[in-house]
């Protein structure tokens, strides 16, 4: 009854009825035809690094390590070494930093500090040998964050190539940018070390498997 009595009030008043919409808007999802399919496959394909130094390779199913290691914690901030996924050329290492509302944020003023400034934090990591201190190459490689009521969660994932064969790794994680519920903004760094020893041990846990031959 509503809905008719809009549609006569538009008509009287602009002279027009409304335009006809259809009952789904939604597009059908096409799947693409199999030469099109194959052809994005090879270009794929024909794209990936011989070395793969950039990315855990694609044959592989890593074998997860729980570290659950807190590095940094005051009750305003948290910072997590939580998982290494490890590859045969490299490791995944998952970072979790937690910045928490402070107690005098009201549910707006914490709206406006975690969804306006809280995107803008990023996490930098410099890994060495401990023995030695030559650099352990390491570079971002996704990161997700997560606003929510009494927190803001950021993971980081950062890719370690090659594989580190120090006993020990020495690391400094700095956080950029994390606003303060005071309006401080000071860079966090922590430091911290890994030992490698777990990570060599679940390589006997990488699940490996053959890429199929061309058209098949």
């Amino acid at each position: 009854m509503a809905l008719a009595e809009l549609l006569a009030a538009h008509q009287v008043y602009t002279g027009e009825g409304l335009p006809e919409v259809p009952a789904d808007r939604s597009l059908p999802d096409e799947a693409p035809a199999p030469e099109e399919w194959a052809a994005l496959l090879a270009a794929n394909e024909s794209t990936e690094d011989a070395d793969d130094t950039h990315w855990p390779r694609p044959t592989e199913l890593g074998a997860t390590v729980v570290l659950d290691r807190v590095i940094h914690q005051t009750p305003a901030e948290f910072v997590r070494l939580d998982t290494a996924q490890v590859f045969g050329n490299g490791v995944l290492l998952m970072v979790d930093y937690v910045n928490v509302r402070g107690p005098r944020e009201d549910g707006l003023i914490w709206f406006r500090r975690s969804n306006e400034q809280h995107g803008n934090v990023e996490i930098s990591l410099q890994l060495g040998n401990a023995a030695t201190g030559a650099p352990q190459h390491c570079a971002p490689h996704r990161a997700d964050g997560n606003v929510g009521p009494h927190c803001y969660t950021l993971n980081h994932q950062f890719w370690i190539h090659p594989a580190p064969e120090a006993e020990e790794l020495t690391g400094t994680l700095t956080v950029h940018d994390a606003i303060a519920a005071d309006g401080s903004a000071e860079p966090l760094e922590v430091q911290f070390r890994l030992e490698t020893s777990v990570l060599r041990g679940a390589a006997g846990r990488i699940r490996a498997f053959e890429p199929r031959e061309p058209g098949t």
